[in-house]
């Protein structure tokens, strides 16, 4: 916050919200999902321009095509195991006679690969496509982060088979074993080598707003991810309280920030239009960032945990009101009289409904 006070990030207004455009694109409209947007069809944009975005995008093919990819075969996997899990709800004896199936560990199964393989790849892979776009220039180290997947891919089908052989650090979104989180915090730094080695090749002074939200979600994430994984630090109830932090960041500091992101890039950009108050966004990114971290203690209402640790987490969860109203507006405002283009774009069907669900 300090360094974007001090570099004016604050102070352009909604003519902010237009960097994403390209000269003369404003009001035309981009929707990955059609099959007319080619550079040479793009009307009175500046052909200059739309050349390097789609330079920018060929050089994240292949990291974004590994992430994407994995991310789906994860959500098959994932989807199998609660399919598992949720008919043993009913059919209690279904492959009872098979340890690495019975409930319990199939279940933790399912939570860690939609989590961690479907969740986390996918958003990995848009935010690797976003951020040459958003910093107008091409990606810079790509083969880290495809190095990156491939580790964290090992990693994923390592956990898997642990908690299927019955060993797990045993807290709720960190059963996987602490010997393999080490695959997952490597493959996660080799991700974050083109971040940094893009975001100083950038080429726009304004950091739009899905670019905070992406950044912030990539250094939060292996900071959350490593403290809570850290083997015997958090004995008793300070293991709870530790848990419950994690277990909550992890989708708000990590999933909501990397969905957010992608909705305040591709509503704007498919529509033509850039989103209703620039302002709101910021306070809506900076909202989430302040209040968020603390809400998971509100879990533990009643238990052995210091009381002023939970009304801590009380407040800061009634707070997220002001994020929340702020997306809000701004995503369905942005959408007000173009209600008809969720008719023929599959993309913003996806990420509208997506956003109206959160």
């Amino acid at each position: 916050m300090v360094w974007a006070i001090a570099n004016n990030q604050f102070r352009m207004g909604q003519g902010a919200a237009r960097t994403i455009f390209a000269p003369g694109e404003e009001g035309e409209g981009e929707d990955p999902a059609s099959t007319g947007g080619e550079v040479a069809e793009r009307g009175g944009a500046d052909e200059q321009a739309l050349a390097e975005r789609d330079q920018a995008d060929r050089s994240t093919r292949v990291p974004v095509l590994t992430f994407l990819a994995s991310a789906v075969v994860w959500l098959v996997v994932g989807s199998l195991y609660g399919l598992i899990a949720s008919l043993k709800m009913h059919w209690p004896e279904l492959l009872a006679d098979l340890p690495a199936l019975t409930f319990g560990r199939i279940r933790p199964m399912h939570l860690n690969a939609v989590a961690y393989g479907w969740a986390a790849m996918a958003g990995i892979g848009a935010a690797v496509w976003l951020l040459p776009r958003l910093f107008k220039t091409s990606l810079v180290g790509g083969a880290y982060a495809t190095t990156g997947a491939v580790i964290w891919n090992i990693a994923m089908a390592a956990g898997l088979i642990a908690i299927g052989a019955g060993y797990s650090d045993g807290m709720e979104w960190l059963e996987i074993p602490w010997q393999i989180d080490l695959l997952f915090v490597l493959g996660g730094g080799f991700c974050a080598v083109p971040l940094l080695l893009t975001v100083q090749r950038r080429r726009v002074e304004h950091l739009y707003v899905t670019s905070w939200y992406l950044m912030a979600a990539l250094v939060w994430f292996p900071l959350l991810f490593t403290i809570a994984n850290l083997p015997g630090a958090f004995p008793g109830v300070s293991g709870a309280t530790v848990n419950w932090w994690f277990a909550h960041n992890v989708l708000g500091l990590w999933v909501t920030p990397i969905g957010i992101g992608i909705a305040y890039y591709m509503i704007p950009k498919i529509l033509g239009r850039p989103i209703l108050s620039y302002r709101l966004s910021l306070l809506g990114f900076w909202a989430l960032a302040l209040f968020y971290s603390q809400v998971g203690l509100h879990h533990l209402i009643g238990g052995p945990v210091p009381t002023w640790a939970v009304t801590l987490s009380i407040v800061q969860s009634v707070m997220m009101a002001i994020p929340v109203i702020t997306v809000a507006i701004n995503h369905h405002g942005t959408m007000w009289g173009h209600f008809h283009r969720l008719a023929d774009s599959p993309t913003l069907r996806f990420v509208w409904l997506g956003s109206l669900g959160s």
